[in-house]
């Protein structure tokens, strides 16, 4: 499963390394999906992002306005993630899996799922939004990020980049393509589709909007109808 490769190879310090590798135009995308979340937060809000990672998101968005929360379910990057919001106020992190948060109904106000965390989670995407509808209050919405068309070169380069790292396999050039990186030991990385948020927000029953950014990211606003 795709959540245990991260655990195996890409949690803590290797994970970082991966975001250290990107280039100007990933970097971009990466700012850009950040800021675009940053908006949809206002004073007061308590905040959660599933899949945290080493603390990357969080510390862009600290602020002694609004609490945030990650989970995370690998312990290297909760250790890695302690250490990069540490003395940051309003911020916390913890171990977690996102389809079994251990948070109260309508705790939130918010939740982010950032950075193509749908594909990457290795869950159904319906289990993971489920579960975060249920932590969200009435009016609360659930952020989902993946990757477009539009950043699919600079993404397939910023992977070979991670290959030649050793932090990932050789691509597998055959496999790869329409959205989709494969490498040779089989990891894929995956990304979600107009199509397949639609179908989510169905099944669910949920109000959705989708947005396409310029940086490279396709972004679904989920919240209760």
């Amino acid at each position: 499963m795709i959540d245990n490769y991260y655990l195996r190879r890409l949690s803590g310090n290797h994970l970082k390394q991966v975001y250290d590798l990107a280039d100007s135009k990933v970097v971009a995308y990466l700012k850009g999906e950040i800021e675009f979340c940053r908006r949809f937060i206002a004073p007061g809000y308590r905040v959660l992002e599933l899949g945290c990672g080493y603390g990357r998101i969080l510390k862009s968005l600290a602020s002694s306005e609004y609490h945030l929360e990650g989970i995370d379910n690998a312990p290297d990057n909760i250790e890695l993630a302690l250490e990069h919001v540490g003395l940051l106020q309003n911020v916390s992190v913890r171990k977690a899996d996102v389809t079994s948060i251990d948070s109260p109904d309508n705790s939130y106000d918010l939740v982010l799922c950032m950075q193509n965390g749908l594909s990457a989670f290795g869950n159904n995407p319906l289990n993971v939004v489920r579960e975060s509808c249920r932590v969200l209050n009435e009016t609360g919405k659930l952020i989902c990020c993946t990757y477009s068309e539009k950043i699919w070169p600079d993404r397939l380069k910023w992977f070979r980049e991670q290959s030649n790292a050793g932090l990932l396999s050789p691509v597998d050039e055959g496999k790869t393509g329409n959205n989709i990186v494969v490498c040779q030991d089989g990891f894929t990385s995956s990304a979600m589709s107009r199509s397949e948020f639609k179908f989510i927000s169905n099944e669910l029953n949920l109000a959705h909007e989708i947005y396409e950014i310029e940086s490279g990211s396709l972004i679904c606003e989920f919240r209760r109808a």
